[in-house]
């Protein structure tokens, strides 16, 4: 910006020498802005001013050509990280205790630390680890990528998220609720060791990824067994609408994923929780699994301040001394800001991002002593969630179904405040029905 201020100033002045010398027979129609002090008298201190900023001009040119060749050479490092503070308090009736007795608390929920970096244009990477829990450090995505390939545009090596569910590949920093719903946290593939392509059209109107991971993750611990198995997963994306004078504050967002799953040592856990990670988590270990085939389908749409999501999840599961059997999901969700801003949208990755609000947070005093405050940005939300893991019995395991509803408080575009209220109703088909359990939580969080 500054070599633009310069040479714009230069070209002025050497426009203004001119204007003023049309009664000289030296008068020059039109001047060169790269060459000004050439065309005026050496003696004349306009003339060396217009020289001096042309050299200024030519070290900041140069400057930038050396910082980028420089940068383009060595691999740089940003630091990065997260904090989630949740609590939670629990109500449960006497058929919901009976699956188990939910207790009052708080934790960290997420505490990362991340370093990302790149360099010699093409090369990309991040290393990131989570310190929350008292089991072990966990490993998160950790990984490197070459970029701008032909064809293939990028390939990315290590431990990320696999390519499947809008939901689940929307970074925590940006996903409306303060858990994803409980069908994503049954069936959606996580992180795993892994290989991936992936890029996006042109336009940036659709995308694509394919990969191939290992079946089994540990946080990103050694993994061996002579029964691997292994995971082929696929997403693809595309934008019907997009509003290009708004910058997508009306979009439609359709995908669709597949996922070809051979089991680790012929097992599969499922599990689940209700939609609060301070709640017991659920689970249920298969020892006869052969392979699964998990089936997404994603659709939102942004109007403005009003968002829309909905996702459905099907996976077949092939077993060898059991009966073949299914689970599926879905959820739905709306929200809507208060203060009017929208839901973000990345192109190149078919996902939604950071929201920044039009006002951020603030409380000061002018020099009278009145306080001056900003509101932030205020979103309401809304969403119900269905999973159905039992299959008549082929299974067996539980159905359930939450209702959220909540607040968000984006103080500024990397801290907020969340606040919801769950209903979760879980049926553990064991003559019992449908118990209810009552949740209400609330969310601290700054990354940076």
């Amino acid at each position: 910006m500054h070599g633009c201020t310069y040479k714009w100033l230069a070209w002025t002045l050497a426009v203004a020498v001119s204007l003023g010398a049309t009664t000289s027979a030296k008068a020059q129609d039109t001047l060169s802005p790269g060459f000004v002090s050439s065309e005026l008298n050496a003696d004349d201190p306009l003339a060396k001013r217009v020289a001096d900023l042309e050299k200024a001009l030519k070290k900041i040119d140069d400057k930038a050509k050396e910082d980028k060749a420089k940068a383009a050479g060595i691999m740089s490092a940003t630091p990065g990280g997260r904090i989630y503070i949740d609590t939670a308090a629990f109500s449960q009736d006497a058929i919901d205790k009976a699956r188990t007795d939910e207790q009052n608390g708080v934790e960290f929920r997420t505490a990362r630390l991340a370093v990302y970096g790149k360099g010699f244009d093409i090369i990309k990477y991040q290393i990131e680890y989570d310190f929350a829990g008292k089991d072990n450090v966990r490993c998160k995505d950790t990984y490197f990528a070459i970029t701008d390939l032909p064809l293939l545009q990028n390939i990315q090596i290590g431990h990320f998220k696999e390519p499947y569910s809008l939901d689940e590949l929307t970074s925590d920093n940006y996903i409306t609720f303060m858990e994803r719903s409980a069908p994503n946290d049954a069936m959606a593939p996580k992180r795993h060791f892994g290989v991936m392509a992936f890029g996006n059209t042109a336009s940036e109107r659709a995308t694509y990824a394919i990969g191939g991971f290992a079946e089994f993750d540990d946080d990103g611990l050694k993994i061996q067994n002579d029964n691997m198995g292994g995971a082929a997963t696929m997403r693809g994306t595309w934008l019907p609408w997009y509003d290009e004078a708004t910058e997508g504050r009306g979009l439609i967002h359709t995908g669709i994923a597949y996922s070809h799953r051979d089991a680790f040592r012929d097992q599969f856990t499922l599990k689940y929780r209700p939609e609060s990670h301070l709640a017991f988590e659920n689970s249920l270990l298969l020892t006869d699994i052969k392979a699964r085939d998990e089936f997404g389908a994603e659709f939102a749409t942004v109007y403005g301040p009003f968002s829309f999501q909905s996702e459905y999840y099907l996976n077949f599961i092939d077993r060898t001394a059991h009966a073949d059997a299914k689970t599926q999901g879905g959820y739905a969700y709306v929200s809507y800001f208060l203060t009017g801003e929208n839901r973000p949208y990345d192109r190149s990755r078919g996902v939604f991002g950071r929201v920044k609000p039009f006002e951020n947070f603030f409380r000061v005093r002018d020099e009278n002593g009145n306080v001056c405050m900003g509101k932030g940005a205020w979103e309401l939300k809304y969403r119900y969630s269905w999973l159905d893991a039992y299959d008549g019995g082929l299974i067996p395991f539980q159905t359930c179904g939450d209702h959220t509803v909540g607040a968000n408080w984006y103080l500024n575009p990397y801290t907020r405040f969340m606040l919801e209220y769950v209903h979760s109703g879980i049926n553990r088909y064991n003559g019992a029905g449908t118990g209810d359990l009552n949740i209400i939580q609330m969310r601290a969080q700054i990354d940076f």
